[in-house]
């Protein structure tokens, strides 16, 4: 009983106020000036902060890490890749070879006679061939896919780093934009 009386004193004491919380505005920021009153800010020529040399070594190192690992990334998605493609035509060639095998137990079953069965052979021979060959097709064509990703890769990599010493050199802050995306 006691707490509920305590309850209603509290909340008649501070009743919820009716007027909105004022909202608080950020500080201007000194490189925004307006020209007139009610004409749009236009941004001014401030220096932005110099970089010191422990700055620029750590921001240099941290960039090369972020490098190495965007290239590990991609190492690591072909690695993945070539081994399902590997699992997937491994298991193309034994649906084959199984398919294959009924239908050669169903021809022997049917002719008997020497010619047609040595012409039957060497026409599985060539299909077996044909298969082979064209699941070395495809690996070669995801390697060299990877191959191709890898370079363009190492080429972006390349011009961002360029861009991020340019930048580290003149003692500026490199913008987001030179960092590693993900792939």
């Amino acid at each position: 009983m006691l707490a509920s009386a305590a309850f209603a004193d509290s909340s008649t004491a501070n009743p919820p106020s009716t007027t909105p919380t004022p909202v608080i505005a950020r500080p201007i920021d000194s490189r925004v000036m307006a020209d007139k009153p009610g004409a749009a800010p236009t941004l001014t020529a401030t220096p932005l902060p110099v970089l010191d040399e422990s700055e620029k070594k750590k921001l240099l190192s941290e960039f090369q890490k972020a490098l190495s690992d965007q290239r590990s990334a991609l190492a690591h998605q072909e690695k993945t890749s070539m081994k399902e493609l590997s699992s997937v035509q491994s298991m193309k060639k034994k649906k084959w070879l199984t398919d294959q095998k009924k239908e050669r137990h169903q021809f022997f079953e049917t002719h008997m006679s020497g010619p047609e069965r040595r012409q039957y052979v060497q026409d599985y021979q060539k299909k077996l061939q044909d298969f082979d060959t064209s699941s070395k097709a495809e690996t070669a064509t995801a390697k060299k896919n990877w191959t191709d990703r890898a370079l363009s890769l190492k080429q972006s990599q390349k011009e961002q780093e360029t861009k991020f010493n340019t930048s580290v050199s003149q003692g500026i802050r490199p913008s987001m934009t030179f960092w590693p995306a993900g792939n």
